[in-house]
């Protein structure tokens, strides 16, 4: 009898979990994945919503194939400042608004890694900084070339994928 009723049971838990919803994909750096359209063209994002996943960004990255980028998502807005910081690959970014409206786009260069005896402070000192000129939400980082190709500028509206949200409009 105790048998039977612990088999109901898992039964039981088993099919209520039925109907949630799978688990959002993962990217390899263990952050979640949504896709968005870019210029017309489907891109898959990685998003980094979290301080350590903002932090991190893109890298160590050896590239960042066409179709694919980061979305970095704020918790609130302000003048957002991005650097290469130990990016290999050249990194295009556009900041945007909460409505989605792009203020800005910038082609991010690599920059020579850091120097065997080059103390930590030195190198992030020489890093060019590249920022948004009004409060931005969020960053969209394409490889090099690819806001140019598909035509994201200043003022272009971004459409965020489903489930991301940014702060409202203040």
């Amino acid at each position: 009898m105790r048998l039977a009723a612990t088999i109901a049971a898992a039964a039981c838990l088993a099919l209520a979990g039925a109907d949630d919803p799978p688990a959002p994909k993962r990217s390899p750096a263990g952050l979640a994945l949504a896709a968005m359209t870019v210029g017309g063209e489907p891109v898959e994002v990685e998003v980094a919503d979290t301080p350590d996943a903002r932090d991190r960004g893109l890298g160590g990255r050896t590239t960042v194939p066409r179709g694919s980028g980061m979305l970095f998502v704020f918790p609130a807005a302000d003048f957002l400042s991005f650097w290469m910081l130990d990016c290999l690959v050249p990194i295009d970014v556009a900041f945007f608004a909460a409505d989605g409206t792009v203020t800005a786009v910038h082609a991010m260069s690599a920059e020579p890694p850091r120097g065997k005896d080059e103390a930590v402070a030195a190198y992030r000192a020489r890093l060019p900084r590249y920022g948004s000129p009004t409060r931005a939400v969020g960053a969209l980082e394409l490889g090099a070339g690819e806001m140019a190709r598909l035509g994201v500028k200043a003022g272009s509206k971004l459409a965020l994928p489903a489930g991301v949200t940014v702060p409202a409009r203040r």
